[in-house]
């Protein structure tokens, strides 16, 4: 619901104790002080509660993945079938909130007085609570509809209690894109060996497949994508995390759209994962230039111009909302904009792990790498 969870900080390596260490790591979230008011304390609060599994890499691998699950809980029905089950209290909380919360993920009025005034029922609508988001967390038949349409029929299946998912033993040993990104905080020697960028690749060139044969896929972060094993330091066979998320179909979304916003979640996630990843380096120059070179790896993995240049386009006019951007806004708002924005990107700053220090910087440098990808392969 309030987005992926956090990725642990740590400030020294384990020493006596190594294992302790890295389960105290798994668990130690890293939260800006930005992130620290009343908002987000609640946001972190409902989070705990909805995300009730994390992938069961524990099992299969060895490590504790930092990879929740959303909108419902793993278990085992009564013929010992692995179900991503739906039915309890927090799961229909969750489906519930991501809906309104992702209301203003993408942008929200810049002139909301003047809408009051000028057109009071178009006002009415944009209001939280009645304004309708594009995307949301759908129901467990509109999972289906997203399994079917984006094959993944032969990893999840329908369920009387949800989504069953068809072969444990894969689900298991599966390796996250998001843990590979965060292999020094995990410290497994199943994720040591794999080059992030790699995989970053591979994952992007199977997003940019699902837009050529299926469409969007709703949810374009770090989190939706993994990889069945890993040979030679490199992840291979990729699919999806379960496909709960859907584009109101009330919305008539169209798919260059729905590309743009994939492409765009995906940029965002990876480019707030590789700074904190970086974070060793010398200097923050240095680690501006990490961010490029995963964004590079992205657009040149992705390779359609028409997309990414609509990427570049969403980002001027405010996409993402993001916490602390308004100085890289290119154009005027109003002071009921820019209050708002900060409770408006909070869910957001979960879901992407958003660091309001650099989301200004980070937004014109995305519009940077979009630009100079285009204009390079003219």
């Amino acid at each position: 619901m309030f987005g992926r969870e956090r990725p642990p900080s740590i400030t020294e390596p384990p020493s006596e104790e190594p294992e302790k260490a890295r389960s105290e790591a798994s668990t130690e979230e890293e939260i800006p002080v930005e992130s620290k008011g009343f908002i987000n304390r609640i946001r972190e609060l409902v989070n705990s509660k909805v995300q009730e599994s994390r992938l069961p890499t524990k099992e299969g691998l060895g490590y504790e993945s930092t990879m929740g699950i959303y909108g419902g809980k793993l278990a085992s029905d009564t013929e010992g079938r692995m179900v991503y089950d739906t039915r309890g209290l927090w799961s229909r909380v969750d489906q519930w909130g991501d809906r309104i919360l992702r209301s203003f993920d993408e942008h929200h009025a810049r002139w909301p007085w003047k809408i009051a005034r000028s057109r009071p029922m178009q006002f009415v609508k944009i209001l939280p609570f009645i304004v309708d988001s594009k995307r949301y967390r759908g129901t467990p038949e509109m999972t289906m509809d997203n399994i079917e349409r984006l094959g993944l029929e032969d990893y999840y299946g329908p369920h009387e209690w949800g989504i069953e998912v068809k072969q444990p033993e894969v689900f298991t040993h599966a390796i996250g894109l998001q843990d590979v990104f965060r292999q020094d905080l995990i410290q497994s020697p199943v994720l040591d060996k794999i080059d992030r960028f790699e995989a970053e690749a591979a994952a992007v060139r199977y997003m940019k497949e699902l837009h050529d044969t299926a469409g969007g896929i709703a949810e374009g972060n770090v989190y939706t994508f993994l990889f069945e094993k890993a040979e030679g330091g490199k992840a291979e066979k990729p699919f999806l995390m379960i496909p709960t998320e859907t584009y109101n179909p009330e919305k008539h979304i169209s798919l260059i759209e729905q590309k743009a916003t994939d492409l765009l979640d995906f940029l965002a996630s990876v480019g707030m994962e590789e700074w904190r990843r970086s974070q060793s380096l010398k200097n923050e120059d240095e680690r501006w230039a990490s961010m490029k070179k995963a964004w590079d790896v992205a657009l040149s993995s992705y390779g359609d111009k028409k997309v990414i240049s609509m990427v570049a386009s969403y980002v001027r006019r405010g996409r993402l909302t993001l916490p602390g951007d308004i100085e890289a806004l290119e154009f005027e708002t109003s002071s009921t904009y820019r209050q708002s924005r900060r409770v408006f990107a909070a869910h957001n700053t979960q879901r992407l792990t958003a660091v309001a220090d650099i989301s200004a910087e980070l937004r014109r440098r995305i519009i940077g790498a979009c630009e100079q990808y285009t204009k390079e392969s003219e």
